[in-house]
């Protein structure tokens, strides 16, 4: 029977091992997180001041980070943009949240971007909430707040309080799917994303195969 002080080694070793792991998974969020907000900063730059009316979806959808900085999705046209609209406080968009991590390796080097979009309000409780994504539920994906035009309902999202909703932008950055309510389903995601990725890489000379990796028969979502 082992001693006390050997059962103390080993929950020291646990703790220590449970806290690397959330480490890494954490250096993997922040990572995602940055390449978004460094394609949104590229679209903030690019329309500086009042500019022109914008000309497609991505122009007027903006998101915000936990410290405030905040950008349109402009700057991610020439990829796919999967966008998961949810709030912390719908149990239906933690499992969304889950499922759309599962649907990374799917579209693994894929011109797609996956992004959780909270409504929450970026207060305190917000930002715990947002934490909460990434710490509690181990997601991977990049987790956003909606900005101020999505949360005021004047960009392209129009009213965004209706949630769960899944919005797909196309590479030109218009809205190809728009669908609200329930359970993201992983196969049902993966069937819409593929035609608009192969739209894309089609021009490129390019087309992603139809045997996609990870999609058999599960729940779940989008891609990275």
């Amino acid at each position: 029977m082992p001693s006390d002080r050997t059962i103390s080694y080993r929950n020291d070793f646990t703790q220590l091992a449970l806290r690397a792991r959330a480490r890494s998974a954490s250096l993997v969020t922040q990572r995602l997180v940055a390449f978004a907000l460094a394609a949104l900063a590229i679209a903030a730059c690019a329309t500086p001041g009042r500019g022109p009316a914008a000309s497609t979806a991505a122009d007027s959808i903006d998101v915000r980070d936990e410290h405030g900085k905040e950008g349109t999705l402009a700057g991610m046209k020439g990829r796919v943009v999967v966008i998961d609209l949810c709030a912390s406080s719908v149990a239906a968009c933690n499992v969304n949240a889950r499922i759309l991590d599962a649907a990374l390796a799917a579209f693994h080097n894929a011109p797609v971007e996956l992004i959780t979009v909270l409504i929450d309000d970026d207060d305190a409780m917000g930002k715990a909430a947002l934490r909460g994504y990434r710490d509690v539920l181990g997601v991977r994906h990049a987790v956003l707040f909606a900005g101020s035009r999505v949360r005021a309902g004047t960009s392209a999202l129009k009213d965004a309080t209706y949630v769960p909703r899944l919005v797909i932008l196309d590479a030109d950055g218009n809205v190809r799917v728009d669908d609200s309510g329930g359970v993201v389903n992983l196969q049902g995601l993966v069937d819409r994303v593929r035609p608009l990725v192969d739209e894309r890489e089609r021009e490129r000379g390019f087309v992603i195969g139809t045997s996609g990796p990870g999609v058999s028969g599960a729940t779940g979502g989008a891609a990275p």
